[in-house]
């Protein structure tokens, strides 16, 4: 009999200490309200693309933790079709539909829009060393240059409808080419303030040029396997036998000129 209500005692001792008392019930409530709040006037990260291994101790309590951060960042409404970045690899400049040009000058960590003064889709661009003075090309003829790093763009009078694929200038600023639809090629030796066109010998859309500091030897890419190359600064080309019926979209050489790739 003393064994069973030693028992019983023992049993209502348990119970009481695994019982949830009412005040303890009002403190996580309230506790659990108080943080509730305070997370939901959290503003979020600044940089959502930030490293979770970047981040100061300071900076993991003031914001939240968040899963899908990059779905903060804006898009833009249309496609990018060209790109350039800096030998720095820190400024860079992105071109697309609807006259859209982008800047970047940490890397592309964060994109800045620049007004281009035109709704044209622009599918290249390109910038000297000095990161100042840029080019870029697009449909209908559209030509824009910029002196200052992108801030500003001014259209140019390319004398041509044909739309444009790429654009390249030469680091004097001055000799430049920019091929386009139909084999069209324009070349310039004045910055851009005026465009010749040149024989390019072919109907092929080319896609992209480049040409060596000499300013004498270049190349010239595009549709259906179509490689063209000069040897006198594109007053004449020649086309060469790629080997291949597929678009080629870019080329590119070394400065000895015989190593190259498309």
């Amino acid at each position: 009999m003393i064994s069973r209500e030693l028992g019983m005692q023992d049993d209502k001792a348990k119970r009481h200490r695994f019982e949830l008392q009412p005040w303890w019930a009002l403190a996580a409530l309230a506790w659990l309200l108080v943080t509730s709040l305070l997370a939901w006037q959290q503003s979020p990260r600044p940089n959502p693309l930030q490293a979770a291994n970047e981040r100061s101790i300071v900076n993991t309590l003031l914001y939240p933790i968040e899963v899908n951060a990059t779905s903060r960042l804006p898009s833009m409404p249309g496609a990018l079709y060209g790109l350039h970045m800096h030998a720095d690899g820190k400024r860079g400049w992105a071109v697309g539909a609807g006259g859209t040009i982008l800047s970047s000058t940490d890397g592309g960590r964060s994109w800045l829009a620049q007004a281009s003064g035109t709704q044209a889709d622009l599918s290249s661009v390109s910038f000297l060393a000095d990161g100042q003075r840029g080019w870029a090309v697009g449909v209908g003829g559209t030509i824009l240059t910029s002196t200052d790093g992108g801030r500003s763009w001014v259209a140019q009078a390319s004398g041509t409808q044909a739309d444009l694929w790429s654009v390249s200038f030469l680091s004097d600023g001055l000799r430049g080419w920019a091929v386009g639809v139909g084999g069209t090629i324009l070349s310039s030796t004045d910055g851009g303030r005026s465009w010749v066109a040149q024989a390019s010998g072919t109907l092929a859309d080319l896609l992209s040029v480049s040409f060596l500091s000499d300013g004498l030897r270049g190349w010239a890419v595009g549709g259906g396997g179509r490689i063209l190359s000069s040897t006198d600064g594109g007053r004449s080309w020649v086309a060469q036998a790629s080997g291949t019926l597929a678009g080629l979209w870019s080329v590119s050489f070394l400065s000895d000129g015989l190593r190259g790739w498309a």
